[in-house]
């Protein structure tokens, strides 16, 4: 590639203000010396200010309120969608917490009052286990519903 076809190469780079110093001055240089290349630049910088003069596309004033209000309602979406998770995760959270929480304290508590007032509360634990284990059932079961539920929104998202 000779000197010329470099420069020639230089010449819609420099139309565009793309170049950096030191290659102006050479291309200047080169202009100086070629008035093939001086010739075309000038068309080059005509295009290239008639394309800056040209009026910037606009999008239809409808479009542009469509794609807003798409926007806000998605985000709207994504928010509550967000606060229902934390909300169910913090709810089963709580649930296994009190579930949990209550057999120590239900069972210092009939102990205690089991021998001072000579009552057994066998009963009482039957039900206890079956309202814990219901809750458990009952928090898993919620937990995969909002995760089938969350997978869903993200497929369709």
């Amino acid at each position: 590639m000779s000197d010329h076809d470099r420069f020639r190469e230089m010449l819609a780079l420099s139309a565009a203000d793309v170049l950096d110093t030191s290659e102006e001055r050479e291309l200047a240089a080169h202009l100086a010396a070629c008035p093939e290349c001086t010739a075309e630049i000038e068309q080059l910088r005509e295009l290239s200010a008639s394309l800056y003069r040209l009026p910037a596309p606009q999008a239809p004033a409808e479009l542009v309120t469509r794609v807003r209000q798409q926007m806000v309602t998605h985000g709207f979406a994504e928010m509550e969608r967000r606060q229902t998770h934390r909300a169910v995760m913090w709810l089963g959270l709580f649930a296994w917490t009190v579930a949990l929480g209550s057999w120590p304290i239900l069972r210092l508590l009939s102990n205690e009052a089991g021998d001072l007032l000579n009552i057994h509360i066998l009963h009482t634990w039957y039900g206890l286990f079956g309202i814990t284990v219901g809750g458990w059932v009952a928090a898993g079961v919620a937990e995969l519903v909002v995760a089938v539920k969350h997978r869903q929104e993200r497929r369709f998202a």
